[in-house]
Parts: structure tokens; sequence; C-alpha cells
């Protein structure tokens, strides 16, 4: 979290995950606003949000020392110029919109291992292409 955020909400997920609501909203001009409801979805990489049966054969200390001890999934809802007598409507709109179309998905029980895996095969992948890029000889120089 920043200096401007504003937690709306915490919730405790029964699949082991953290549910944060945030106003990031900001000034845009005078009266005028961009308003943000960012949604931040904890997961810790532990035995209850990835089970051995969903780590695709790795150990959780590989995933572990790959993504850390947590993953976050964010979601935002943005709007841009909204005056300011509106924001406070908007947000609330914003909550209630997230909390009913968003949160069953979430607390779906394999949700947190889907997205500990998918994080880790895009590290895994951004660490290769780097690790490539790193032992290319530079092509620009003569």
């Amino acid at each position: 979290p920043t200096m401007n955020d504003n937690l709306l909400e915490t919730r405790q997920l029964s699949n082991g995950t953290t549910l944060h609501l945030y106003d990031t909203s900001r000034r845009q001009g005078t009266g005028h606003g961009v308003v943000v409801m960012e949604a931040r979805l904890e997961i810790p990489v532990d035995d209850r949000c990835l089970p051995p049966g969903q780590r695709d054969g790795l150990s959780i200390n590989t995933i572990g020392e790959a993504l850390g001890s947590c993953v976050v999934y964010v979601s935002r809802k943005e709007r841009v110029f909204v005056p300011d007598e509106d924001k406070a409507g908007l947000i609330s709109a914003f909550q209630e919109e997230f909390c009913r179309n968003a949160v069953p998905y979430l607390l779906h029980p394999a949700f947190p291992s889907r997205f500990i895996i998918k994080q880790y095969r895009e590290h895994q992948k951004k660490k290769a292409w780097q690790d490539a890029a790193a032992t290319q000889p530079d092509q620009d120089l003569p």
C-alpha cells in the first residue's frame, strides 16, 4: 500500500487468502478526479493455498524461492474525470460490483493454487528469457 491508499475493506476468504479493497483515487484538476478501486488478494505460498497434488510436481520450496512467501492478485476498476461529488457513490458501486462478481471466483478452492502456478510459470519464462539475453553476444557492436 502507498500513502494515498485508503483501505475500504479486508476479508479473510475460506480458501486461505486475504482480500483487501482500497480506494486509490487521485485528483485530476479542480473539482474532478480519477476514481480507482483496487482489489489485492494476498495468496500465501503454503500447503493450504498450494496443496501437494496441485504443484505440477514442484516442491513448495522451489516455488517459494522463485516467488517469495506470498503472491498478490490485483484487479482495478477505474473511471477518469469524475466530479468530486460523485466519487463516494462510484467507489461504493465499484466495491459492490467487485464483491458480487469477482469474490465468488476468487473464493474458488482451486483459485490460489492455479494463480501461484501461473505466476511461477511466468517467472520461469521471464528468467529463461533474461538468462538467454545475458548469454547472447551483443549483435549491434562492429
